[in-house]
């Protein structure tokens, strides 16, 4: 394959199904001046490859990928099963999603089937056996994507409503073990047998029966992505994915399990660019590859929201964070504006009428850039100590049980990790429930409320006896997976571990806490307080002496702790019992004395590094400007700056948007 062809990719969704193949040409010859690398196609033109039900046309996107391939430019191939034809959901409308009402929803929109209609799923399977069959062996495709953006679309149809009684069967066994898990009891709830559950509407439902509805219609549209896997997988040997968004209740780990690429959208604006970090520090944990990012804006968006115009280099930046937290693409919804439909009003690389536009300068800048950097972007990655548990499980039973006043998950989860890795600079992993946690030094699991899945308690014990730091709380451990809280303590084995005793826990912050640090220091929480005495019972599951770390200097807690640390095995824990402010976090990574490069809060700096047993082995640093406004970082020896080969050493200033690849000299 031609150079041009491999990573780093550059490049946009484009749909050459709305253009004339005149157009076509121009397109692709736009690309290359652009510096795009690759295109993604055919992802909603399933009405143009099957115009007519068991008529197959993909000539058209035959001469594309010819097209493209002629001038050096890669493709990931895309399954058009997001958008079936008309043909289809009005001949058999049983495909069509249905209302808790009785209604189904119509067609005229996208990601409107029922993901478990078995007509659906051979309509899919028989379309993306034609495309395996054309492309699977075309080396120009270098990647497929299944669908587009699965995330939870509810269908109360009978199928649906029979197979979640069968979800619920396979997982309980029997109703009174249901029952008894979820504590139907109470209200006189219980149910007689699994035909007469029914799903939840939009009233006021069981939190359980909620949780599991959610975590029944992800695993749905996961065997919906997976029966298109295993078609592709036998056709091609091209890395196999799905764009994702980022939602918070949708499991990636169960979706990335028969998939080999994790592909990511997003469209932050500047006011939450550097909130995305937390997502790609979380997708670039899930495979042992690097992602790419397949839908990222250029200048502005308009489908639901305004046409806003993003900041100069505001593009620029936003992409070169895609490579530079551990991705090898970085793409742009999309190559050309739609002149009508639904997205009219969305930004592109160049616009309807085929016109660049001030930011696709910005794209032939980062264009020439990665290609100045593919050496050192593609024989670096960013390998770290440092890992932030964020759980799909937690999140699932956060949104819908009434834990903490006004809780939101991941709003708080941000918080905290915004604190560790951007107001002191910490790299870290964002790790969910099913991860392995060999090779961490640290661990923060914050608000993880359950630890009772993928085996994660003892797991977490025997890291902690290997020598790992454990920082959990607040919230954390406190219900098991069915949302039903611990009976004999409030935590499930928190208060064992740990040495200590929970003498009480206030699940709101309204009435604020007097507290102090071990040194005296001034301390300050929010969200909820819990209150400790040391117990220390030595050896009963292998918990040492533990020690306070913040202690209530006054009020309903006086005396007790907010805060402990234990050592445990060759490791340690430390317990919070209410969640920090950002001072007293960065008192904390103080604290644990974690290493760190010195920046302003918006400078994101991200460590990269070759194996360790290469002799040619490259170490270094990318550091991205993300709030539009001045900033500086300080160097902790000589760097070469690998876009501008200028040498680098001691305090560096990084105006708005202003990007630094920089090799270790």
């Amino acid at each position: 394959m031609d150079k041009n062809r491999k990573p780093p990719y550059l490049g946009a969704a484009y749909y050459p199904e709305l253009w004339d193949i005149s157009c076509v040409d121009r397109d692709i010859q736009l690309m290359k001046e652009t510096g795009c690398n690759i295109a993604r196609i055919g992802e909603f033109a399933w009405g143009t490859m099957e115009p007519k039900e068991g008529e197959y046309d993909l000539s058209f996107f035959r001469k594309v990928v010819d097209k493209l391939a002629e001038e050096n430019i890669a493709v990931i191939m895309c399954t058009p099963s997001a958008t079936p034809p008309q043909w289809l959901t009005d001949k058999y409308e049983e495909t069509r999603i249905m209302y808790p009402s009785g209604m189904r929803q119509v067609h005229g929109a996208r990601r409107h089937t029922c993901p478990n209609s078995p007509v659906m799923r051979g309509f899919n399977r028989k379309i993306v056996t034609k495309m395996a069959e054309e492309f699977g062996k075309d080396k120009s495709i270098v990647g497929w994507q299944i669908d587009n953006e699965l995330h939870l679309t509810n269908c109360h149809c009978p199928i649906c409503r029979k197979k979640f009684r069968k979800w619920l069967e396979e997982k309980y066994q029997t109703v009174e073990n249901l029952n008894k898990s979820w504590g139907m009891d109470r209200w006189s709830l219980s149910y007689d047998s699994f035909d007469k559950i029914i799903p939840p509407d939009a009233g006021w439902n069981h939190p359980s029966l909620s949780s599991a509805w959610d975590r029944f219609t992800s695993d749905s549209f996961v065997e919906f992505s997976d029966e298109q896997a295993e078609i592709l997988h036998k056709y091609t040997d091209a890395p196999v994915g799905t764009d994702m968004m980022p939602y918070a209740d949708f499991s990636y780990y169960d979706t990335m399990k028969k998939l080999d690429i994790v592909q990511f959208n997003h469209y932050d604006d500047e006011s939450g660019m550097y909130k995305i970090t937390f997502w790609l520090d979380y997708i670039r944990a899930i495979k042992d590859r690097p992602y790419w990012v397949t839908e990222t804006q250029i200048g502005w968006n308009g489908s639901f929201n305004s046409t806003k115009c993003r900041p100069i280099n505001f593009c620029y930046a936003n992409s070169w964070l895609s490579y530079a937290a551990g991705g090898e693409a970085n793409m742009y919804w999309l190559w050309r504006a739609h002149p009508n439909g639904h997205e009219l009003g969305h930004g592109a690389v160049i616009t309807s009428s085929g016109r660049k536009t001030f930011k696709t300068k910005e794209v032939e800048r980062l264009g020439e850039e990665i290609q100045k950097a593919a050496d050192f972007l593609n024989n670096t990655a960013v390998k770290l100590e440092v890992a932030l548990h964020y759980s799909y499980v937690a999140s699932n039973i956060f949104k819908y049980a009434p834990i903490a006043d006004d809780f939101k998950y991941l709003d708080s989860l941000k918080d905290f990790y915004l604190s560790l890795a951007h107001n002191n600079h910490i790299n870290m992993d964002v790790i969910d429930h099913p991860h392995n946690v060999d090779g961490y030094k640290y661990i923060f699991s914050p608000f993880l409320c359950t630890l009772d899945k993928y085996s994660l308690r003892e797991r977490m014990i025997e890291w902690v006896k290997n020598g790992g730091t454990w920082i959990v709380g607040p919230l954390s451990d406190i219900v098991d997976e069915h949302t039903t809280k611990y009976t004999d303590a409030p935590f499930g084995i928190l208060e064992e571990i740990c040495g200590i005793y929970c003498d009480e826990q206030m699940p709101s912050a309204n009435l604020p806490q007097d507290m102090t640090w071990y040194d005296g220091s001034a301390a300050s929480g929010g969200i909820c307080y819990d209150a400790f005495h040391i117990v220390n019972i030595v050896g009963k599951i292998g918990a040492n002496s533990a020690k306070p770390l913040i202690i209530y200097a006054d009020g309903p807690f006086k005396g007790l702790c907010a805060a402990t640390e234990t050592k445990y095995g060759g490791g340690r824990i430390i317990l919070l019992g209410t969640a920090l402010k950002s001072d007293g976090i960065s008192k904390l990574v103080s604290y644990l004395k974690l290493d760190a490069m010195k920046a302003s809060e918006n400078v994101y700096v991200v460590n990269r590094a070759g194996e360790t047993d290469s002799p040619d082995r490259q170490q270094g640093i990318i550091a991205l400007e993300l709030r539009g406004k001045d900033g500086y970082l300080e160097l902790d020896g000589e760097y070469s700056d690998v876009i501008s080969s200028e040498k680098l050493s001691g305090k560096i200033e990084l105006a708005a948007y202003t990007v630094k690849v920089l090799k270790k000299i």
